[in-house]
């Protein structure tokens, strides 16, 4: 039997956005929206090489995250994570799917909120 390594998912995350309304100056207004719960992912921090190729992409770049999407979120840079077992939000910089034999799978690049 031929198959793909499986995602090792050690983290879970809550996927959020804005309700999208724009303020008189552009900022982001009204709710924010859980678009997901306890979403099961893997977290590395970059370093070296790899943090380096990624600032060219991201300037604020520390996370690389990878998951299995649901078509349903319709995810984008406008979204963020929350990781709560380190007490951390994290924006969406960069969005890349690769597809594997059995699912599609998402790496996020992510820098910390200030």
């Amino acid at each position: 039997m031929n198959s793909m390594p499986t995602l090792v998912k050690q983290h879970r995350v809550n996927i959020l956005k804005n309700s999208g309304a724009l303020g008189t100056r552009g900022e982001p207004t009204g709710a924010t929206t859980t678009v997901a719960s306890s979403i099961p992912c893997s977290i590395e921090t970059l370093n070296g090489r790899e943090l380096e190729i990624a600032k060219q992409v991201m300037a604020n770049v520390q996370y690389r995250v990878k998951l299995h999407p649901s078509t349903s979120w319709n995810l984008d840079t406008k979204h963020w994570l929350v990781w709560s077992e380190k007490s951390k939000t994290l924006d969406i910089g960069h969005i890349a799917d690769t597809e594997t034999q059995n699912s599609t799978e998402l790496t996020l690049l992510c820098g910390e909120q200030a």
